[in-house]
């Protein structure tokens, strides 16, 4: 399940070695100039009711949480599959 939704937001899953659970990915980084800016991107179905305080009070525009719809995997069924589902 983790492998879908990092392939639906353009992750590729980190190595084994690094990612024994198989939830971690990455998406290639994006070149501005001279500097590459990189993103956190934290995706769950769930957190705790304080997750938006939590990140505001680490005051870094690098990190961004998201939540994961909890129909996703009803909507891939009926979109036919990953592809339909970016569309």
């Amino acid at each position: 399940m983790s492998q879908i939704v990092l392939s639906l937001y353009g992750a590729l899953p980190l190595p084994a070695d690094v990612n024994p659970q198989r939830n971690l990915g990455q998406i290639s980084a994006y070149a501005y100039g001279n500097s590459k800016a990189s993103k956190t991107l934290v995706l769950g179905w769930n957190f705790e009711p304080s997750i938006d305080e939590t990140i505001t009070a680490l005051n870094d525009s690098r990190l961004e949480v998201l939540v994961i719809p909890p129909d996703l995997m009803d909507s891939l069924k009926k979109k036919g599959g990953i592809d339909k589902l970016r569309g």
